[in-house]
Parts: C-alpha cells; sequence; structure tokens
C-alpha cells in the first residue's frame, strides 16, 4: 500500500484503488507520523496536532485510543492484515516505519530532484518527469480539510509551495519544448485556478504572443493589473511588469526563453532519511 499526503489523507491500494482513513483525529494522527516517517513523534507534538495547543487533560489517554482505532483501520486495508505499517511506541513518541516508495511526498521529491538534475542536458526528460511528478496530486495537500495543527499546517504549506514551483518550471518547459501553442490549453487551465500567481499569468502572456496572438497577451496583463489593483490593493510585480513592457516591444521570443530555474525541496529525498536511533528501541503500547 501507498500512504497519501497530496490530496485526501489515505492508502492507495493494489490497482490504484484509494481508500480514505476515516476520522479527523486519526487523518490527522496518521499525517504527523507520515510527515516524520521512520521519526518518533513525540506524545505532546501529537496532542497538539489532535487538540490544538490547549489540549485537554485526557489528551495522553485518548491518544492511545486513537492509535489503536488507526492501527485496526491499517491492518483492515492491508494485504494481509499482518502486512500493515506498525505503529510503534518507545519514551513518550510514537513512530509510522515505512519503506521509501511507501509514501507519494517521497515518491514525489525523487521525481523534482531528477528532474532538476536532468534540466542541464535534456530538458524534455525533465520536463516528463515534472509530469509524473504532478500526476501523484490529487488535490490540496493533507486534503480540503487538512489538519490545523502546527507540523500539518506548515507541511501542507511548504508542500503547495513544492507544487507550484514544480508547476511554474514545467508550464516554462511546455512552451520550450511542446510548442506556445500547444501549451496554452494548460496554460489557460492553470491561470484560472490560481490567478494571483503572477509567474503562471506571466507565462501564458508568453505563450499568447509566442503564438501570434500580442492582444491576447496584452488583454491578460491588464485583466491581472484590475484584479490585483480592485481585490488587493496591489500593482503588478516587476517580473509581469517586465514581461508586459517586453511584449509591447516584440522583444519576446523562443530562443531567448529560459525555463524557471527548479527549485528542488531542500528536505532529503533519498531513502537515507528513515534512518534513526529511534527504531533500535521499539515496543507497541
Amino acid at each position: 500500500m501507498r500512504f497519501t499526503l497530496l490530496g485526501p489523507i489515505g492508502v492507495e491500494l493494489t490497482g490504484g484503488i484509494f481508500k480514505g482513513i476515516t476520522g479527523k483525529r486519526q487523518q490527522a494522527l496518521l499525517a504527523s507520523l507520515l510527515i516524520k516517517a521512520c521519526q518518533p513523534v513525540s506524545v505532546s507534538e501529537l496532542c497538539r496536532e489532535l487538540w490544538g495547543e490547549s489540549p485537554p487533560m485526557t489528551a495522553k489517554n485518548s491518544l492511545q485510543v486513537h492509535v489503536s482505532r488507526l492501527r485496526r483501520q491499517l491492518q483492515t486495508l492491508a494485504n494481509p492484515p499482518q502486512s500493515a505499517p506498525r505503529i510503534r511506541y518507545w519514551s513518550e513518541a510514537y513512530s509510522i516505519v515505512i519503506s521509501f516508495e511507501d509514501l507519494d511526498v517521497h515518491i514525489f521529491r525523487q521525481y523534482i530532484h531528477q528532474a532538476h538534475v536532468a534540466m542541464s542536458d535534456d530538458r524534455e526528460a525533465s520536463r516528463q518527469l515534472l509530469g509524473e511528478a504532478l500526476l501523484l496530486w490529487k488535490g490540496p495537500p493533507l486534503g480540503a480539510a487538512a489538519p490545523a495543527g502546527p507540523l500539518c499546517a506548515s507541511s501542507a504549506a511548504q508542500l503547495n509551495e513544492e507544487y507550484l514551483a514544480a508547476l511554474e518550471t514545467k508550464l516554462s518547459l511546455d512552451i520550450l519544448c511542446a510548442g506556445p501553442t500547444a501549451a496554452l490549453g494548460e496554460l489557460r487551465r492553470v491561470s484560472s485556478l490560481h490567478p494571483w500567481h503572477e509567474s503562471i499569468t506571466a507565462l501564458l502572456m508568453t505563450a499568447l504572443y509566442l503564438s501570434g496572438r500580442q492582444a491576447e497577451a496584452l488583454k491578460v496583463y491588464y485583466e491581472a493589473r484590475k484584479r490585483l489593483n480592485e481585490d488587493l490593493g496591489l500593482v503588478p510585480s516587476d517580473q509581469l511588469e517586465c514581461r508586459f513592457r517586453d511584449i509591447l516591444r516584440g522583444r519576446v521570443s523562443l530562443t531567448a526563453l529560459s525555463p524557471i530555474p527548479l527549485r528542488p525541496s531542500t528536505r532529503n529525498h533519498s531513502s537515507e532519511e528513515h534512518s534513526s536511533g529511534f527504531e533500535s528501541h521499539k515496543t507497541n503500547e
């Protein structure tokens, strides 16, 4: 089974069948353990994730109940049940031990790393790897109603930034590798989903201009400028303003374009991140 955090919290079974984890606190518990896979997460930290900054006096006992329920859910989903990953307890902390390939976040970051390495020599290979990485996403990280504890909230925000960075680079490579006209459909779709993301707006303007549609490219800029001013009281960024001026002056060409630099995650993307002395002291509670 593969655990999923790039969308609803749950597991993907053989054949691509998705099964969600029931119970908001069990979702928060599993997400917290997976974020620090194979590393200990203290009882106090887990209580904050499940109940906020002021957990009830009974939180520790209640946490044990939720751990037991989560164990049973995982055993029900696993085939055979004894193959379910074990949730281990030692010294006021819990840990879930999984293989590198058993979490979609790890696979996503591995693709991003490979795309980053391939970028200088083979843009098309980098583009394909980014496409595979983005296909792993099934919705907002940690689900539409992501757990609100500090660990889960910060991780969801970090993952969202990694997604947008990968998406920007992929869209810029679409223009360079597939051509601006072929990239237009996806750029329009993504731009409508992320209207405040000015880098994506600039890419859409670029693709329109290079497709011989200068008037449409300028219209996209004017609409973005109006939206920023009326809704946020802001002016376009220097990046967007420069792209606008370059289009007005005819200074944008496909040969002069470079892909948006890929920003790989600073987190470890190899299986080395799973080594932990905690494993040598494991017991069940």
